[in-house]
Parts: C-alpha cells; structure tokens; sequence
C-alpha cells in the first residue's frame, strides 16, 4: 500500500551498484531513507541527466548515449533492475 508520509533523510552520499553485466555504476546525492523497505531510483533526475529511459512490455532500459546504464523488468508495480 502506497503511503504519502515524510520518510526522513539521514544521510546523503555515493552508491556504486553493480548491474547485469558485472559492470559497476555510480549514483551520487543519493539519499539514506532507513524507513523506506525498497530501493528507488528517480527516472526524473536521470532524465534531467540526458539519459534514455525506454519502457516496453515490463522491460526498462536506461541508457546514456550509447552506454547501457541498466535494465530490469516490472514485478508488481515497481520495475527491478537486474543484476
């Protein structure tokens, strides 16, 4: 069930995710949110950043130019990078 309430941010920093291909990337201004039981990541600011979000039949690409940056697919409500 979705809630609207202030979740509190503790920290703010550098996250380096590992995706499919065994390849490391780097999110920075990421924010520490303890409450929050998933991890999210804002299409918004990525497309601020001229990334690519590409969305079709429950499978997500997000690209920069012409590096993939990650995939997943729709599980639920939400879409799940893989790796």
């Amino acid at each position: 069930m979705w809630s609207c309430a202030h979740k509190e941010v503790t920290g703010i920093g550098i996250v380096h995710i590992r995706i499919n291909d065994r390849t490391i990337r780097t999110l920075s201004n990421v924010r520490h949110v303890p409450d929050l039981k998933k991890n999210l990541i804002s299409l918004g600011i990525l497309d601020s950043k001229s990334c690519r979000i590409n969305i079709e039949s429950n499978i997500i690409n997000i690209s920069c130019g012409a590096l993939i940056l990650m995939k997943g697919k729709k599980i639920g409500s939400l879409y799940v990078l893989e790796g």
